[in-house]
């Protein structure tokens, strides 16, 4: 937990909707940096109400994976990938400010590198190769 006003500090320091998402997510789901970062969009189920069936409500499948970036879960339950729908490994609550942060970063940021991303990876570098 982050002592009180430090999450409003930063978000008030960052300068990209991908970084106040970062800042939203670990402070709001608890994740640590390696889960957030090796988190694949087919994890993400941010409506209510998905075929997993973990939770009613919007959540994040943590699932301890190879990944390009080399980012993972150091821990984790056993998941899977059925007919594209991840169930299983570490399953996070996804706040309404996280929902609304993810939003709000594919729109602002992510939308201008999608083309170069060659990943399933959510978060993504902005500049640079």
């Amino acid at each position: 937990m982050l002592p009180d006003g430090t999450c409003a500090a930063m978000l008030g320091a960052v300068r990209t909707a991908r970084d106040r998402m970062i800042v939203t997510w670990l402070s709001d789901s608890g994740m640590r940096i390696g889960e957030l970062c090796g988190l694949w969009f087919c994890d993400l189920h941010l409506r209510k109400d998905q075929p997993c069936g973990e939770r009613k409500g919007p959540h994040a499948h943590v699932v301890k994976r190879l990944n390009p970036n080399r980012a993972s879960a150091k821990t984790g339950f056993p998941a899977m990938v059925v007919d594209g729908i991840v169930s299983g490994g570490t399953v996070r609550r996804a706040s309404p400010a996280m929902v609304a942060s993810y939003h709000e970063y594919l729109a602002e940021d992510y939308h201008r590198v999608r083309a170069l991303a060659q990943t399933d990876l959510v978060l993504v570098q902005l500049v640079g190769e």
